[in-house]
């Protein structure tokens, strides 16, 4: 049983963020606080490949809403605002940038690390 609940602890706190690669940026996840369906201030360390410049940026995750119109269904990803334009992060590995005025400038297909 001690055993049980130490493997327990360990898997809890291993996972602190999620990174994605995609051809021109490698993306880190921050994590949001155990408990919570969604979150709107997690951490995103982006990197961009090609000019090695990293900078950081604050957003939230995205969800399908259930029949109601309020409460979150499907986790969908992350989103957050860069100097580019919106950034969407899909649990399926794309990467899909807008730019201020909604048109999309990148998509890009990413390989999310282990």
């Amino acid at each position: 049983m001690k055993r049980i609940l130490i493997l327990l602890l360990f898997i809890s706190f291993g996972v602190n963020a999620e990174t994605l690669i995609t051809p021109t940026y490698e993306i880190e996840i921050g994590s949001c606080p155990e408990g919570y369906v969604t979150c709107d201030t997690i951490q995103f360390d982006v990197k961009e490949l090609k000019a090695d410049i990293i900078s950081a940026y604050t957003g939230g995750t995205l969800h399908t809403l259930c029949q109601d119109g309020v409460t979150p269904c499907r986790f969908l990803g992350y989103q957050f605002r860069g100097d580019i334009g919106h950034f969407y992060i899909l649990s399926d590995g794309n990467l899909e940038i807008d730019d201020q005025s909604g048109q999309a400038i990148l998509v890009e297909q990413g390989q999310w690390l282990d």
